[in-house]
């Protein structure tokens, strides 16, 4: 009889399924890049958010990365969880996007997605990315990147016609 019981066999596998996958595709953050940019350029802009979420689970799908949409984030208080509210995308159990269609980034996007990276790392979710994916009326896209391993916020805006251009901060 084996030490192990079937649950901690069944995570064994999954953690080992997950790091192949990190292995195999690197950067989870670089596949969404090219995904947005690559549902923009065929798609433009003036879609719902709905569509842009199903773009890109679509595309994940086809390589093989397992992701989730539309995930209840909570708080435990005591014994009882408390809905924060439900994010877009868990992607690989280590990064969450939320999606947006507006003309840019706002303050209170920001604010929303850290609000779901505190209540998922309250449930002990060891998260590396966590971005907000803006689809810009401008045919580009605009994306707020969080490294949480490195704890650095990346800004992004991706046209289809041209190349990134980037803007770096490192928090204090």
């Amino acid at each position: 009889m084996t030490s192990s019981s079937p649950s901690s066999s069944w995570r064994d596998t999954l953690v080992a399924s997950l790091e192949a996958r990190h292995h195999l595709y690197g950067d989870i953050m670089y596949v969404v890049r090219a995904a947005a940019k690559e549902i923009m350029e065929t798609h433009k802009s003036r879609q719902t958010e709905c569509f842009y979420e199903k773009m890109l689970a679509c595309y994940l799908y086809e390589r093989g990365i397992p992701y989730m949409t539309q995930v209840d984030c909570f708080v435990q208080r005591g014994t009882t969880q408390i809905l924060v509210g439900r994010l877009d995308m868990e992607i690989a159990h280590n990064t969450i996007l939320e999606l947006k269609v507006a003309p840019r980034i706002t303050p209170m996007d920001e604010a929303q997605l850290m609000k779901y990276v505190r209540a998922k790392q309250a449930c002990g979710m060891k998260l590396e990315h966590a971005a907000v994916v803006c689809f810009r009326d401008d045919a580009s896209v605009e994306i707020l990147e969080v490294d949480l391993k490195h704890d650095i916020r990346r800004k992004r805006k991706e046209s289809p016609l041209s190349d990134a251009h980037h803007s770096f901060s490192k928090d204090a």
